[in-house]
C-alpha cells in the first residue's frame, strides 16, 4: 500500500509537471519545484481547514485531468521532447531513488529514543 501511495503522489507531480511544461511554459527542470510548492501550499490551507483527505482526492483528480488534457492536446513530438531535460530527469530519479530506499520514514516513530529501524538509540 505504500508504494501504491507513492505512485499516485508521483502520477499527480507528474501531471502537473506535464501541464506547467507544456502549457504553461515552465522549463521542465524547474516545474517540479514549482508543483511540490503549490501542492504544499494546498495541503496547507487544506490542513487549516480541516479538510485535508477531500482536498487530497480532489486536487489528485484535478491534476490527472490537467496532465491528461495536456498530453491529448499535444499534437507534436517536439512538444513531449521538452519533459526530458536533463534537470528534470535527475529530479525523477532522485525522487524515486529517496522513495525506494527510504519508504520507512512515514513508519518511523516521532520519538527521539528510537532509530527509524526500531533500534533504540539511547541506551
Amino acid at each position: 500500500m505504500l508504494y501504491f501511495d507513492l505512485a499516485l503522489s508521483f502520477l499527480a507531480l507528474f501531471s502537473l509537471c506535464i501541464f506547467l511544461t507544456l502549457k504553461a511554459q515552465l522549463h521542465s527542470a524547474l516545474a517540479p519545484l514549482v508543483s511540490l510548492a503549490s501542492i504544499s501550499i494546498w495541503f496547507t490551507i487544506a490542513g487549516v481547514l480541516d479538510v485535508l483527505k477531500p482536498a487530497g482526492w480532489v486536487l489528485y483528480l484535478v491534476l490527472y485531468a490537467l496532465g491528461i488534457g495536456t498530453v491529448a492536446s499535444c499534437h507534436k513530438k517536439e512538444d513531449i521532447k521538452k519533459l526530458a531535460t536533463p534537470g528534470a530527469i535527475v529530479f525523477w530519479i532522485l525522487a524515486v531513488f529517496f522513495a525506494v530506499i527510504f519508504p520507512s520514514a512515514s513508519r518511523c516513530s516521532a520519538s527521539l529514543t528510537s532509530s527509524a529501524f526500531g533500534e533504540p538509540l539511547l541506551k
